[in-house]
């Protein structure tokens, strides 16, 4: 009789635990897109795809982008070297370079993840950065900005 319990207790186990992950995998956070891959950028004053950033996620659970390529102008090349940015990356090569990081995934909008730093090598500027990925998980509103973010300036990305 004891061994008709022990076993009884555990094929409900089994099947309770069954069910939870069931539920799990069909509950509206299990649909909830990712920012991790490949984004295509497009230049604000030509409206042409200017690179790709590639983002990840780090040990910390944070997002980082790297520019995996660009779309170069006349005059530009794959050896360029950041020669206005400060730091680190101060004549660092700009392709292949980590543009984005320590972004953190907001939990009370996982769609929205915060408290970023986002380099513009163009510029050598180093600004604060928000991103807010759409619902269907193609496009993505990258704001760079300054002390606040009404101070900024937002791009979309999409999704390759």
């Amino acid at each position: 009789m004891k061994k008709l319990i022990i076993l009884l207790v555990c094929v409900f186990s089994s099947i309770f635990l069954f069910c939870r992950l069931g539920l799990a995998s069909s509950s509206p956070l299990a649909s909830i897109p990712n920012p991790v891959g490949s984004w295509q950028t497009i230049d604000d004053v030509t409206n042409t795809k200017r690179s790709i950033v590639y983002i990840q996620l780090n040990e910390q659970n944070q997002l980082v982008g790297k520019l995996i390529k660009i779309n170069f102008r006349p005059g530009e090349g794959p050896n360029d070297l950041c020669v206005r940015c400060s730091g680190n990356l101060h004549n660092k090569k700009i392709l292949g370079m980590t543009i984005l990081t320590g972004l953190a995934q907001n939990p009370e909008n996982p769609l929205e993840w915060l408290g970023g730093k986002i380099v513009d090598p163009e510029s050598g500027r180093r600004y604060s950065c928000k991103i807010l990925l759409s619902a269907d998980g193609k496009t993505m509103k990258v704001r760079g900005y300054l002390g606040f973010s009404f101070i900024g300036r937002t791009q979309i990305w999409y999704r390759l």
